[in-house]
């Protein structure tokens, strides 16, 4: 993923949950996923966390034709 579309995501995800996305990154980056997916309802807290914790699914999930879209929309902003 670019460093472009990772920004994109991180300032979604920012806005969502009302955080800072640099603080966000932080967080991500130091391995504190769990400290976010506590404002998420538990079902999809799970979900993410499987995602997360599963690389061949989640490099699956970013290429596929609907988030390529969605990333390909948010950087021409």
């Amino acid at each position: 993923m670019s460093q472009q579309a990772m920004n994109s995501l991180l300032g979604m995800a920012g806005q969502k949950l009302g955080k800072n996305p640099q603080q966000l990154r932080q967080q991500i980056e130091g391995g504190q996923v769990k400290d976010l997916l506590g404002n998420l309802d538990p079902q999809k807290a799970a979900q993410v966390n499987q995602l997360l914790n599963n690389p061949q699914q989640l490099e699956q999930f970013l290429n596929s034709p609907q988030v390529k879209g969605l990333l390909g929309k948010l950087m021409q902003k």
